[in-house]
């Protein structure tokens, strides 16, 4: 009765996500529980729900519409919050004057690597040279172009150091498909018609509980797909803004690489730091050490005169004729 009056309050979403699929009865079944004339107490809980089922019209296409609109709901939310933050991420990155400024320093670094070379005086790069940057080794293996351009922005500009947090929403922007983003909607929307053709054809209580439903799905509906169109002009955009081609994943691409370099930069930094503290703690302990063997030398040097000048008068008289004697 429930699912052939649309009622939702009876089940829940998990409830119909568990059904569908489990309610096609075969059809030796189906005549079996047709023929049945006993009490139907004397059924088992699953017996006697096929029976109920036998008088519900296309059981399973209500079930699926019933669960839409039970999640619909939560569904629409996730799928306008990951829109909106594509959004904003590629927002951050066309508006950060710090990664200008990040981008222009290592145009310079490359142009004076370069130098002498048909690369060098270059006006620009591609973004897919950014991760080429960790691999680019110095001759002790360890350090690389990206530790060398974290130490220049240290000692040079040092108020870019935290460029990465006006990119705030990069690395969670980076985690979002927006190729599943998109089938996510298509897919929504979908499932929102096969509930509005069952209610077209049931036309009756069913069509009437989940009439409210159908209106605010057709709004959110329309939200989301102009959600989506946003995300799609805001990745053409940024895309543009890097000399990219806009082809289909290039602007998931180009978060993900600017995503890639934050973190690269961010533990770069912490290498440089590392090492200099390391280094500042030699140095220290060589201070240390240099003071602490000068003090002991002091001592020693002290202790020596002082035997020397105490010693009798007339053993230092003999010790000097033995001494001419010898002579």
């Amino acid at each position: 009765a429930a699912i052939g009056n649309g009622d939702g309050a009876a089940l829940s979403g998990d409830t119909l996500a568990n059904m569908i699929g489990e309610l096609e009865l075969s059809p030796s079944e189906k005549t079996a529980l047709q023929r049945f004339k006993g009490a139907v107490s004397s059924l088992s809980e699953a017996d006697q729900f096929f029976l109920a089922l036998l008088d519900v019209p296309r059981p399973a296409a209500k079930v699926a519409a019933m669960r839409t609109r039970a999640e619909l709901g939560a569904t629409a939310d996730k799928l306008s919050s990951e829109c909106a933050l594509v959004c904003r991420a590629c927002e951050q990155v066309r508006g950060s004057k710090e990664l200008t400024r990040i981008l222009e320093i290592i145009l310079a670094l490359g142009n004076i690597l370069n130098r002498g070379t048909n690369k060098g005086a270059a006006q620009g790069f591609t973004l897919s040279s950014l991760t080429k940057l960790v691999d680019t080794k110095a001759s002790n293996k360890s350090t690389t172009l990206l530790h060398y351009l974290a130490k220049t922005v240290q000692s040079k500009s040092r108020e870019l150091l935290g460029f990465t947090k006006t990119l705030s929403d990069i690395t969670p922007a980076a985690r979002v498909s927006q190729g599943m983003l998109r089938r996510g909607i298509a897919s929504l929307a979908k499932e929102v018609e096969a509930a509005r053709a069952e209610c077209a054809a049931d036309g009756a209580t069913f069509a009437a509980a989940l009439a409210p439903f159908l209106a605010e799905a057709t709004s959110r509906m329309t939200a989301l797909k102009g959600e989506l169109r946003a995300v799609e002009a805001a990745g053409e955009a940024v895309c543009s803004y890097f000399g990219e081609a806009a082809t289909p994943g290039k602007a998931e691409e180009v978060l993900k690489t600017l995503h890639t370099f934050c973190v690269s930069f961010e533990k770069a930094s912490g290498d440089n730091e590392a090492k200099a503290a390391r280094k500042k703690e030699r140095e220290r302990r060589a201070a240390k050490a240099a003071k602490a063997n000068a003090e002991a030398e002091a001592r020693a040097s002290g202790a020596g005169g002082a035997s020397s000048s105490s010693r009798p008068a007339e053993k230092r008289e003999g010790e000097k004729r033995v001494s001419f004697q010898q002579h």
